[in-house]
């Protein structure tokens, strides 16, 4: 949710993109698969 609208739905493996990490959050990520999840790592 963004401003109180839904921006995306789905399993988290989709969900989880730099670009709608950007989008949801303001924040720019780089998403990385460790021991089979992913996360998300902050960069300037």
């Amino acid at each position: 949710m963004r401003g109180g609208q839904l921006v995306a739905e789905g399993p988290t493996a989709d969900l989880m993109t730099p670009e709608l990490l950007r989008t949801v959050f303001d924040v720019e990520v780089e998403v990385h698969e460790l021991a089979g999840r992913r996360i998300g790592v902050l960069w300037s």
